[in-house]
């Protein structure tokens, strides 16, 4: 939200944030550092999963559930992030998230993935700490990506990475953005 001073916009900058203005070229400058411990990520899409996990599942999660509340965070490696970046005007559109569950018992797969759709976005983890798991390592279990909508349109080619997430030290990323705007002209008297 700007606040509003005299009947005028006031830019208003934060701590984690610089606003540089080059008035002569029409455009504003703004770095925002952005922090996040990459574990409470992770334990985010957890919360996410379990929060639209069937009731009657439940108790196959127990162990996941007190991993969340755990702030001792006990070892679980790799905890992974599969993502994958498909460009357009948001291909996805509005947020969506699926929980899904191997239906066979064949344990080369694991028993639960929550996927996510956002705007350019979509994620993809495996839910840790379950009983259907067995204790595995997710290093142990054969996670494809998700087919992208990019085999509809041949044109886009999506970007795929994963990261490990298993880390409690502070990461720190600045954003950078432009703006352009119509530099103001002197008024002729």
């Amino acid at each position: 939200m700007v606040p509003i001073k005299d009947g005028k916009y006031e830019i208003v900058t934060y701590p984690n944030e610089k606003i540089v203005t080059y008035p002569e070229f029409g455009l504003m400058s703004i770095t925002a550092k952005k922090s996040f411990i990459p574990i409470n990520v992770y334990k985010a899409f957890v919360k996410m999963a379990l929060s639209i996990a069937p009731e009657h599942e439940l108790g196959y999660l127990k162990d996941t559930i007190l991993w969340i509340l755990n702030d001792a965070n006990p070892e679980i490696t790799p905890l992974l992030l599969w993502q994958i970046f498909m460009p357009g005007r948001k291909p996805y559109g509005d947020t969506r998230a699926s929980l899904l569950k191997r239906i066979h018992n064949d344990k080369k797969y694991p028993a639960y993935i929550l996927m996510m759709l956002f705007e350019n976005m979509q994620y993809q983890i495996i839910l840790p700490r379950n009983l259907l798991d067995d204790g595995r390592s997710q290093e142990e279990f054969t996670v494809h990506f998700f087919p992208t909508i990019s085999e509809r349109n041949p044109i886009d080619i999506p970007t795929y990475w994963t990261d490990d997430l298993n880390r409690i030290e502070t990461i720190t990323d600045p954003d950078n953005m432009e703006m352009r705007y119509e530099p103001r002209r002197p008024e002729v008297l």
